[in-house]
């Protein structure tokens, strides 16, 4: 496919901070493939990404997490609703993330609402003015800023000290954002 004058953004704040340094290196030499193919890379950031995110992202996709997966679940006849799945959980890290979707943890119906009505519209505004401010189809960022394998390998005391939170910042909410995503991931060296 001819890339000549293709223009991509490069939002290098937020999603391309703290990146593994092997992955770093790799991304890079992506752009510099895109760029010698005749892409045009414009470099700037969206402005509020992090907090429009943690507002509106989070909010919608654990809360459609739970309901969906129930409904799923009730479709199939399964005998299975979300809290019978989470008691079943066999890892400590995957059972400390998901038990915090239930009870007085879980996202409020009004919460999600609120994300849905307020905080959604606001991230897509976010978007289209950063889209139409650089004159770009799409912007390119990493998944995650770890390789595949080390995001696999977390142990359960990362989680619970936040550090797994880098993990999907850039995965976590795309759904929600109603900002169509394309990954393109990297094979395993």
């Amino acid at each position: 496919a001819d890339l000549a004058g293709l223009r991509l953004g490069v939002p290098r704040g937020h999603f391309w901070e703290n990146l593994d340094a092997e992955l770093a290196e790799i991304l890079e030499g992506a752009l510099v493939r895109l760029r010698d193919s005749g892409v045009v890379l414009v470099e700037g950031d969206v402005a509020d990404v992090a907090a429009l995110d943690a507002a509106a992202g989070f909010p919608i996709a654990l809360y459609e997490f739970v309901t969906d997966l129930d409904r799923y679940l009730a479709e199939h006849a399964t005998g299975l609703d979300f809290a019978s799945v989470v008691a079943q959980v066999k890892s400590p890290a995957v059972k400390d993330a998901v038990e915090g979707l239930l009870g007085a943890g879980a996202v409020s119906e009004a919460a999600y609402r609120e994300a849905l009505a307020t905080h959604r519209p606001a991230l897509q505004e976010t978007y289209r003015r950063a889209f139409m401010a650089r004159n770009v189809a799409a912007l390119v960022f990493p998944t995650t800023p770890l390789p595949a394998a080390s995001r696999l390998t977390l142990p359960s005391e990362a989680w619970a000290q936040g550090v797994a939170w880098p993990v999907v910042r850039s995965m976590a909410a795309k759904r929600p954002r109603g900002v169509p995503p394309m990954m393109l991931n990297q094979p395993a060296t």
